[in-house]
């Protein structure tokens, strides 16, 4: 199983790559949508992690590549961000069908996230582990 980790904090990157490699996936990381969509045209990840805001080429911009160049990619997306309440960003994630992680928010929620929206696919892929001792994740 493989992730994209898409997020100009390097700081989140890293927990993100270190929790999701505890749950059995191989990682990618980028720090904004440019190098991230680089990186999905040569892999077709499982899960694609994507922050809102970053330089370059932020979350929407992203997922309009990814609609326009790799959509059956689109349903493996899953935005976290700490300005969900941005008009902008309310209207964009109001009209798109991926999940979306409102930091700060427990990695519990991500893990359930994953699992959910790839229909249990991940089920028997995925190890469990115990993330009520891990911070939760802020912007």
């Amino acid at each position: 199983m493989k992730a994209l980790i898409i997020d100009d904090n390097d700081s989140i990157r890293q927990m993100y790559q270190f929790f999701l490699e505890n749950l059995g996936f191989i990682t990618d990381e980028a720090e904004n949508g440019s190098v991230g969509f680089n990186k999905i045209q040569n892999t077709d990840y499982d899960v694609i992690i994507s922050d809102m805001d970053m330089p370059v080429v932020n979350g929407m911009e992203f997922y309009q590549l990814v609609s326009s160049y790799r959509p059956h990619l689109l349903d493996r997306i899953v935005f976290s961000t700490g300005n969900g309440f941005n008009g902008d960003y309310k209207n964009f994630f109001g009209q798109i069908a991926c999940p979306v992680l409102y930091k700060p928010f427990p990695l519990a929620d991500l893990e359930n996230t994953i699992l959910s929206m790839n229909n249990n696919s991940f089920n028997d892929k995925v190890r469990e582990v115990d993330s009520s001792n891990i911070m939760p994740i802020y912007a």
